[in-house]
């Protein structure tokens, strides 16, 4: 049998020469035990597409939890995002990034507003310096959307609905971190170039003294605390 395929291959080769054709090896090779399995197959198999359902979902989840953990730093948080698009994933997550993007979009125009008022030395009013930038800047709307990038079935379009319109639970929790952190920083913060702090407005505000700029804001921590009470009732 080989034989007879070397003359035949030898014979063609001759052929091949006589009529001014480069002369290629054949490939005689013998049938694959597999036959044409590979070519005509298809994924019906019912556990290989349950096995690569749950598999994509697991790989879902660490990226949302990969998109919480940066979820504070907004240089990484972008990075991220921009390797999530390169790669051609990034349509598994369009809600959340979208959010996330307004979230972080809306925090760096609060960091310009504070940055304005430090250059210019200026001393909001303590309900300006709340509304316009504090609150935003603290991150609890940032933090509140990428949040729900590790719930799973629970961040559905409606949660970043209502995410997005900064529900009172949000500014109240808001409100509470800032006022806070303002109270226990306002004094190093002030010893070097810094946006005021909400202790300071309220005593350029008022002209009034360190204890009376202290029970107003603790007035106003222990309302915040009211309106999360109330909304999770």
């Amino acid at each position: 049998m080989e034989d007879g395929m070397t003359t035949h291959n030898s014979a063609s080769h001759a052929v091949q020469r006589s009529i001014g054709v480069e002369a290629r090896p054949i490939a005689d090779f013998h049938p694959s035990v597999w036959g044409d399995y590979f070519l005509n197959y298809t994924a019906d198999d019912k556990e290989a597409k349950a096995f690569m359902a749950k598999q994509l979902q697991e790989l879902e989840e660490e990226v949302r939890k990969e998109l919480l953990a940066v979820a504070d730093k907004s240089l990484e948080l972008l990075n991220f995002i921009d390797a999530i698009q390169r790669l051609g994933v990034a349509y598994h997550f369009e809600e959340e990034i979208e959010d996330a993007l307004q979230k972080l979009k809306a925090m760096c125009g609060a960091y310009m507003v504070e940055a304005r008022w430090r250059n210019q030395k200026c001393f909001p009013t303590l309900d300006e310096y709340l509304n316009e930038a504090a609150i935003v800047s603290f991150g609890y709307n940032l933090a509140t959307t990428v949040c729900y990038l590790g719930m799973g079935e629970l961040a559905t379009k409606e949660a970043f609905d209502w995410a997005s319109q900064n529900p009172n639970i949000v500014r109240a929790s808001g409100i509470i971190g800032r006022l806070m952190d303002d109270m226990a920083s306002h004094e190093f913060e002030q010893t070097r170039d810094h946006v005021p702090s909400a202790v300071e407005c309220y005593k350029r505000q008022c002209s009034a003294s360190e204890k009376q700029v202290r029970d107003e804001l603790d007035e106003r921590v222990t309302n915040a605390w009211k309106d999360v009470n109330q909304a999770l009732i």
